[in-house]
C-alpha cells in the first residue's frame, strides 16, 4: 500500500524522513557532567546504559569529541540527567552506591566499598590473580567510567597514587569518601 502524499507536503516529508535517518545513524549520545573537580563528557550506549564518563580535560583528542558527537539536546537525555544527579548527590555525600545502568554492569573494580581503598594486590586477589598487579593496575587504567566504577580507591601498597584523572583527583575524591564514610559511621553508631 503505498502512501500519497500531496505536493506541497513533499519537502516536509522529507525533512522529517531525513531527520529521522540522521537520528538514527547516531550510536552514542554524549553531554557534559559537571562536577567540582572538572567537566566530564559522558555518553550514553544505544540500549541507554552508560558507556563512558571521563574528564573533559583528559579525552585526548577532537577525534574522541567527534567520534561521540556533543548531542545537542543531551541535557534532557534520562541517562545523563541521571548521572548529574547521581554525581551532585555523591559530591554532597548524599551518596555511596551509584544505580546509573551501566555497559560493564559487571566490573570488578564496583566490588570496593565506599570509603574503602584496596591496593592492586588485592584487588588481583579479588580477580583471583594474586600475582598479576601488573593486570590490576591495567584494570583501572582502562576504566571508561571515571567515579562511579572507583578505579580512584585502589593504590600502589607502598601508597602512590596513580589516576588517569590526575593524583589532585583522586586524593580529593578519597578524601571526600573518608569523610562522608566517618560522618555515616557517626550518625550510626548516635542513632543505636
Amino acid at each position: 500500500m503505498a502512501i500519497t502524499v500531496p505536493k506541497h507536503c513533499e519537502i516536509q516529508v522529507l525533512r522529517v524522513l531525513f531527520d529521522f535517518a540522521k537520528t538514527a545513524m547516531v550510536s552514542h549520545i554524549s553531554g557534559t557532567i559537571k562536577t567540582p573537580i572538572g567537566d566530564m563528557l559522558a555518553t550514553v550506549s544505544v540500549d541507554n546504559r552508560l558507556e563512558k564518563l571521563d574528564f573533559m580535560d583528559k579525552v585526548a583528542t577532537a577525534a574522541d569529541l567527534d567520534h561521540t558527537k556533543l548531542s545537542r539536546n543531551a541535557k534532557h537525555h534520562p541517562i545523563l540527567r541521571q548521572v548529574q544527579l547521581e554525581l551532585n548527590e555523591y559530591f554532597a555525600g548524599q551518596r555511596q552506591c551509584f544505580s546509573v545502568p551501566l555497559v560493564d554492569a559487571d566490573h570488578p573494580l564496583l566490588s570496593i566499598p565506599y570509603g574503602v581503598v584496596w591496593t592492586y594486590q588485592q584487588l588481583a586477589e579479588f580477580i583471583e590473580k594474586p600475582k598479576a598487579f601488573r593486570y590490576a593496575g591495567h584494570i583501572c587504567k582502562v576504566n571508561n567510567v571515571s567515579i562511579i566504577i572507583p578505579c580512584h580507591r585502589v593504590i600502589s601498597k607502598g601508597g602512590k597514587v596513580n589516576y588517569g584523572g590526575g593524583p589532585d583527583r583522586k586524593i580529593f575524591l578519597l578524601d571526600l569518601e573518608m569523610k562522608w564514610s566517618k560522618h555515616s559511621m557517626e550518625n550510626l553508631t548516635e542513632s543505636e
